[in-house]
C-alpha cells in the first residue's frame, strides 16, 4: 500500500522492511474519501466524519479536559486509511490483526502507546454509539431493524445534524472535515502524550 505521502505500509508478516506509518494527511484523505456502511447510505457520510463524531461523543461522555481519550477516539480508525473500511461481518481475523499492527505503529509514533484495557473499552463504547446514531441519521432504509437504537442520545444526534462539517466535493486534503481533523489533532496531541487517564467516565444521561 502506497500512501499519498509516499510512505509504503505493509503487514510486517509479509514485508517487514515496509513497516511505515500513515501520516495525518494520509489518514484525512483516505478516510475523507471512504464511505461509511460500504456506501449504502441515504446520504454521503465518510469515515472521517465518523472519526469526528467519535471525538465529539468522547468529549461529551468524558470530561472535556481528558484530551487523551478524545484523541484516541478521533484516531481509532486511522488504520482504515490503509486497509479500507470493511463491514464487521466480512472482516477476517487476519485483517483485524493487520489493523491492530498498524494502530500500534501509529500510536507509538505519536507517543500514545500503550492503550489500556479501560481505554479500549471506552473507545468501543463510543464507536458503537456512533454507529447507531449514524445509522439512524444516514444509514440505509430499515437498518434499525437490525440494530438496537441509541435511545437517550438525541442531544448527540442533534449536534451531528447541525454542527458538523458536511461532506462536499472539495479536494479531500482541504475539505472542511479534514481541516477540522487537523485542528482537533493539533489541539489534543500536546496535552495527550504521556498523560494517560484510566479514570474512564460513566455514560452521560440526558
Amino acid at each position: 500500500m502506497i500512501c499519498f505521502s509516499g510512505v509504503r505500509i505493509e503487514p510486517s508478516s509479509k514485508f517487514p522492511q515496509f513497516n511505515g506509518v500513515p501520516g495525518l494527511t494520509d489518514i484525512a484523505l483516505g478516510l475523507g474519501r471512504m464511505p461509511r456502511f460500504a456506501g449504502q447510505t441515504r446520504t454521503w457520510w465518510t469515515g472521517l466524519h465518523h472519526s469526528l463524531v467519535c471525538e465529539h461523543i468522547a468529549s461529551c461522555l468524558a470530561d472535556s479536559s481528558n484530551h487523551r481519550l478524545r484523541l484516541l477516539c478521533l484516531l481509532h480508525d486511522a488504520h482504515e486509511a490503509v486497509t479500507s473500511d470493511v463491514p464487521a461481518f466480512f472482516k477476517s481475523k487476519e485483517l483485524s490483526n493487520w489493523q491492530e499492527e498498524i494502530d500500534e505503529r501509529f500510536f507509538k509514533a505519536f507517543g500514545l502507546w500503550p492503550i489500556s484495557d479501560e481505554e479500549h473499552a471506552f473507545i468501543k463504547k463510543v464507536d458503537n454509539l456512533a454507529l447507531r446514531i449514524e445509522a439512524e441519521l444516514f444509514g440505509p432504509p430499515n437498518i434499525m431493524c437490525h440494530l438496537v437504537e441509541s435511545e437517550g442520545f438525541t442531544w448527540i444526534a442533534r449536534d451531528i445534524q447541525f454542527e458538523f462539517p458536511k461532506p462536499d466535493d472539495t479536494n479531500g486534503l482541504m475539505s472542511p472535515a479534514a481541516q477540522r481533523f487537523y485542528e482537533l489533532f493539533a489541539q489534543l496531541i500536546g496535552r495527550s502524550v504521556h498523560n494517560r487517564r484510566d479514570d474512564i467516565p460513566q455514560t452521560r444521561k440526558d
